[in-house]
């Protein structure tokens, strides 16, 4: 259940994101014409996944969210990425480039480059637009037909498998294994490597999704990732086991069951009553709903400065 007042903010950015889109997307195929681009496509940011990085705690303000519209350009070659954007800083877009990324010699997570426009100046003093800014992300063909047919369970964060995320990183650094891999995709399990260890953090993440879906079933968001590791965090900050969270769930079936509450909130109000005192220990904020203010007393006494403002 997405909180009314996200599924309301959004629904009020409709326009907005329509337009900018009308104004970025000429522009930029326009500025990357000699390049051997395959596909420029494009994706509005939808409530549920608002409402999700809202509770991850890492957004100051609602309006910082920088990426509600993106643009991703697929290129034929990998060295055509920083020709387009050079390309697109030398159009009349207004280009924000974080830069490189640094990128260990094993690491073969997803990295692909990015940067962020928004509209001419002269445009935006004629038409103001309350979104006035998108991601734009470089791919090429091979890592893009990666990307989708691995969205779901990497990106997405369905399960949250060690062996799975290995094998992504993998298919990235020997891209001839793709084709045969994305069609078994589903059906491989890797067999147990003694050498290696799964990271203890992946552990707890995996114990507290267990008790998750104990708890919530078909409830539970697509991104299971980013919930196993917002409640994560909470559960650190609140000295709490994957255990006292199956208890506490087991023991406050009233913020369990709301229908009004989606289960990241109702997990938040669950802790909250077990120990308060997490609110000063977490390091992140808390988006909370004015449905869980209602459930849950805990909530409400949260301090304004550790709230997730703008919305």
């Amino acid at each position: 259940m997405i909180p009314a007042k996200v599924t309301i903010w959004r629904a009020n950015l409709e326009q907005d994101l329509d337009t900018l889109r009308e104004v970025i997307e000429p522009k930029l195929r326009a500025a990357l014409q000699g390049l051997n681009v395959e596909a420029v496509t494009f994706r509005k940011k939808q409530a549920k996944s608002i409402h999700q990085k809202l509770q991850s705690g890492k957004i100051v303000e609602a309006n910082g969210i920088r990426d509600l519209l993106g643009f991703t350009v697929v290129v034929l070659y990998r060295h055509e990425i920083p020709s387009a954007i050079e390309l697109l800083k030398a159009s009349e877009l207004a280009v924000d480039d974080p830069g490189p990324i640094e990128v260990g010699p094993s690491d073969f997570r997803y990295h692909e480059p990015k940067v962020f426009v928004r509209p001419p100046a002269a445009y935006l003093e004629r038409h103001p637009l309350l979104v006035q800014e998108c991601e734009v992300q470089f791919t090429t063909v091979l890592q893009h037909a990666l990307d989708v047919a691995t969205h779901d369970f990497d990106y997405k964060g369905r399960n949250y498998s060690w062996s799975n995320f290995r094998l992504v990183a993998q298919m990235r650094g020997i891209l001839e294994m793709i084709d045969r891999t994305i069609d078994d995709i589903d059906a491989i399990v890797l067999p147990e490597d003694l050498t290696v260890a799964t990271p203890q953090p992946m552990l707890e993440a995996g114990s507290v999704l267990e008790v998750l879906e104990a708890h919530f079933a078909e409830k539970l968001p697509e991104d299971r990732r980013r919930l196993a590791d917002t409640v994560v965090g909470w559960l650190h900050a609140a000295e709490l086991s994957s255990d006292d969270l199956n208890d506490a769930l087991t023991t406050n079936t009233d913020l369990v069951a709301a229908r009004s509450l989606d289960p990241t909130s109702a997990v938040l109000g669950v802790i909250l009553r077990r120990a308060p005192q997490m609110v000063h220990s977490y390091p992140g904020r808390f988006f909370i709903s004015d449905e869980l203010r209602t459930l849950c007393v805990e909530a409400e006494q949260v301090p304004a400065e550790r709230l997730v403002g703008g919305i």
